[in-house]
Order: structure tokens, then sequence, then C-alpha cells
């Protein structure tokens, strides 16, 4: 044996490693899902996608179901022409409830604050889509409330997101007892009206005696509508007015656009000082008079001395809305909308009356 062949005999023989073939029972990974943008999505998309959108649902359900029970509890309903107490239960409570209920079903999801938002937004729109349709509400109506509502149930979404995370305190277990309670607390509560008066006053370049005829009756406004966003969504504008007697106990009609009559009686009467009218009819419409009732209006006149008067006007009006630090001042400034409308004409009427020759006035 030669050298080479010992030395070759001594070394350890290599064995290759083994060749595993994939087995038949071997599962393939799943199938993932593409976007249109061409990204890739999560495996359980879908069942997050449906699981928000019962958030949604279910926000809404408890929203039902809480309107309901407060309805039967305040007994208030739609019979007297108010549209009934939309009390703190309606507008604070129970959308704070539907954000709780939408964050609680989405707790498992760990959604952002941007997420969080974006549900609160279509809970709000829901929302607002299942009051005009079934609630009868107007546009108006929904577009003065939304801010409000959106906050609600924004704060609602983020406290649930808070107390229904994957390790619950025991706050979380109280929350819905304490709404719910409130909410019982509030219906039980005495009722009680907000009432509020809205003055607005003009400068007229015209003495008492030629401005005061047209704060009894005035010709048709034939000025282009008003330019205010919500005489755009459809609240009525006052077109003109008429009277049946220059006196007290005279019937006197305030006719809004879309033919809508405010039905008043002339309570007192000063020939170039004031005069003063009740409320004794508002037409049933969401828009108009739903959740608020004007009770009285007055004009008074203060001659300057100067050859110009002052007009100021006066409506006091209760409303029926809660809370009414949110409520009052949209309140208030649709009244003086309306208050301007009127004194704009009546101010350009008698600026034109004391600027004509003595020879053609308008007897």
């Amino acid at each position: 044996m030669s050298s080479e062949d010992a030395e070759s005999s001594s070394r350890p023989e290599v064995v290759p490693p083994p060749i595993i073939a994939p087995r038949l029972t071997d599962t393939a990974p799943p199938p993932v899902e593409r976007g249109d943008s061409g990204g890739t999505l999560p495996p359980d998309y879908g069942l997050r996608r449906l699981r928000f959108i019962l958030g949604l649902l279910s926000a809404n359900a408890v929203a039902g179901l809480l309107m309901l029970a407060t309805n039967a509890l305040l007994k208030t309903g739609r019979t007297d022409g108010t549209g009934g107490m939309y009390g703190i239960s309606a507008t604070v409570l129970i959308p704070l409830a539907m954000g709780l209920a939408s964050s609680f079903v989405w707790r498992s999801e760990r959604l952002g604050l941007g997420q969080l938002t974006l549900g609160a937004f279509l809970n709000t729109l829901l929302g607002m889509m299942v009051a005009y349709l079934f609630l009868h509400e107007g546009t108006v109506c929904l577009a003065m409330a939304f801010p409000l509502l959106f906050g609600l149930i924004c704060a609602g979404t983020f406290l649930g997101s808070y107390l229904f995370r994957p390790k619950p305190g025991p706050l979380a277990v109280s929350v819905a007892p304490l709404v719910l309670a409130l909410i019982f607390g509030d219906c039980l509560a005495p009722k009680h009206d907000f009432s509020d008066a809205v003055t607005t006053s003009v400068r007229i370049q015209a003495p008492p005696a030629k401005v005061f005829p047209y704060t009894v009756a005035f010709s048709p406004i034939n000025t282009p509508p008003p330019g205010f966003v919500l005489n755009r969504l459809g609240l009525p504008w006052v077109v003109k007015t008429a009277v049946t007697g220059n006196r007290v106990g005279s019937e006197r009609k305030c006719v809004f656009s879309g033919d809508l009559v405010l039905d008043e009686k002339i309570t007192e009467l000063e020939p170039g000082k004031k005069i003063t009218f009740a409320i004794t009819r508002a037409p049933r419409y969401p828009e108009f008079t739903e959740h608020g009732t004007v009770l009285q209006g007055q004009m008074q006149l203060t001659d300057n001395g100067d050859g110009t008067t002052t007009l100021t006007g006066t409506s006091w009006y209760t409303l029926h809305v809660y809370p009414a630090w949110y409520f009052g001042p949209w309140a208030d400034t649709i009244i003086h909308q309306v208050h301007y409308r009127v004194f704009d004409h009546i101010r350009e009427l008698a600026e034109s009356d004391a600027s004509m020759p003595a020879s053609s006035r308008r007897q």
C-alpha cells in the first residue's frame, strides 16, 4: 500500500445531509389580501372592518332604545306642537352613551386617535340621518346640533377607549349604570323651560311719525333672501306683514317664505311710540318653531330730537331644547336676523317717505 492510499484511508468519511421532502400534510401560509393600491392588508382585515361597522350600529341602537325610554318617562311626545322637551338626556347623555357603546365594541382593535375620531364622526352622521328619517328633524335643527353632538360622541368614544382597554379597571364596570342613573334622574327632574328676550336697535333717518305706520304693517320685502347660513339650509325668512286694523285687538299676520304664517294679535298700541303683539298661533314646521316658542314681540320708537328715530325691537321666546348655554345663542342669532331684515325694510320705506316732496308723499 502506498503512502497516498494509507493517508486517504485514514481520513473521516463525509456524509452529505439528508434531503427532507415536504410532507403532504404541511399547509401553506394564508393568502394575503391586496388592496386597490397594490399594498398588502392583514389577514383579519375583513373581520376588523365588520367590527367597526358593528360599533357604529350598536351605538345608534343604544341611542334609539334610550330615546324611547326617555320619551316614555317624559311623556311629552309631539302632542303639544313644540316637539317635546329635548333635555340633557337627549342632547348630552345619550351622545356620550353612543361613544361609549362604540368604543366597547372596538375595545380589542387598539384604534388610534384618528380612527376613533373618524368613528365618532360617522356615528354622528348616522345618528343625524336616523333623526331626519324617523324623528322628522329638519336640516336647520340638525345643523345647529351637529357641533355639540359630534363633540360629545367624541368625548364618549375617547373615554370608552380608555375605560375598556384590554385590562379594564373597576370604573369600566360602573360606567353604564352611572349613565343610566343620570338619564333616569334627568327625566324625573321637574320640567323647566329656558326663556329669554332678544333686543335689536337701528337708527332711521326719519321722524317717528314716518316710521310708526310701517311697524304696524309693511309691503312685501323684495330684497333677495338673506345670506345667513341657516336661511340657506331652509330656515324661513320674513316676506311681509298684514293687519286687520290699527287698534288693540286687531289681528296681525307675519308671513314667512313658504307661505308660513305667524298669527299675532295687537295687545298694546301707542301711535308714534310703541306696538306690542302676542303670538297666537305658530305653524308646525320643523325648521320654524319645532323646539322653541315665540311668545310676543314689540317695536318701540324713540325720537332722537334731530329728525331721526331709534327703532328698538324685542322678541320674547321660550326654548324647549337643552343645554340652553349652547342652543340659546343660536336662537338669539336667528331672532336678530329676523329683526334686521324687517328693520332694514322699515328704514328703507320710512326714509323714502321722509325724503319725498310733500306733494308726492304717499297717503
